[in-house]
């Protein structure tokens, strides 16, 4: 299998600590594809967006991520997310590491409200067993 070639220049607006630059630099001077792709994979899982600090995940049926994005902003309108400075992770599956992207706007489709993002959330050991239970079944549900 070829090794896929690694764009570090895009990678770079990801690395804002000098705890991921160091990584970063260690991930570009790899020569063993499978050591580079489990460093790069442990970078990806670090990194926020540069501008807002904040991830949008999706998972698979199994809770293993697929696809993550990063948004500087973004508007709700007519049922649908306009999302702006876009940086988007997907997973490739055959080679188990991710693909990044950017994006000045797009248009997405979540299974989420505006009014979902003023609730405050709960850590998993604060909640009793109800809520527990709800939040995993709300989970599952987006996940299918």
């Amino acid at each position: 299998m070829k090794t896929p070639k690694i764009d570090f220049s895009d990678l770079k607006k990801l690395a804002t600590s000098p705890e991921l630059k160091e990584e970063l630099k260690s991930i570009e001077k790899e020569t063993v594809p499978q050591v580079r792709d489990v460093w790069l994979e442990h970078f990806l899982e670090k990194t926020k967006c540069p501008k807002c600090g904040k991830s949008l995940n999706h998972f698979d049926k199994n809770f293993k991520l697929i696809k993550r994005i990063d948004a500087h902003k973004g508007f709700y309108d007519k049922g649908q997310w306009i999302l702006y400075d876009i940086m988007e992770q997907n997973l490739i599956p055959q080679e188990g590491n991710f693909n990044v992207s950017f994006y000045p706007q797009r248009i997405e489709k979540l299974e989420f409200r505006p009014e979902s993002l003023s609730r405050v959330a709960k850590k998993s050991e604060e909640m009793n067993f109800k809520e527990l239970y709800l939040y995993i079944k709300q989970v599952f549900t987006l996940t299918l």
